[in-house]
């Protein structure tokens, strides 16, 4: 999944807000997660990006957005732990496929972890 333009700020109070009226769309918490990496506040945004895909283990977005957020982190291993959880749960075999295609060519470029 992908939040266009850089106003984080405005995207991660409006997941936010979302969130304080359904607290368990998973869907939102994921992309807040996303909103809050972009600002830089890694911890929070690891947190509300493992619990949208705990909540919902099936949900592609959410399982792309955590994968996402560890390969940028350069966290290869949790990158695939975090595919292995989704695909026990019975998500999707192409998105899957996607997934470690992605942790794959991560894992291969040899990045060093970024530091927060």
């Amino acid at each position: 999944g992908q939040l266009e333009g850089d106003d984080h700020d405005r995207a991660a109070h409006s997941f936010s807000k979302a969130l304080s009226i359904a607290p368990r769309w998973p869907t939102a918490r994921s992309y807040y997660g996303v909103a809050l990496e972009r600002r830089g506040d890694f911890d929070a945004a690891e947190q509300h990006l493992m619990v949208a895909l705990a909540s919902n283990s099936t949900n592609g977005e959410c399982a792309t957005n955590l994968v996402g957020f560890y390969v940028r982190r350069g966290d290869i291993l949790r990158a695939r732990n975090a595919i292995e959880i989704f695909t026990r749960a019975g998500g999707h075999p192409a998105r899957v496929r996607e997934l470690e295609a992605l942790v794959d060519r991560a894992g291969n470029e040899g990045r060093p972890p970024l530091e927060d």
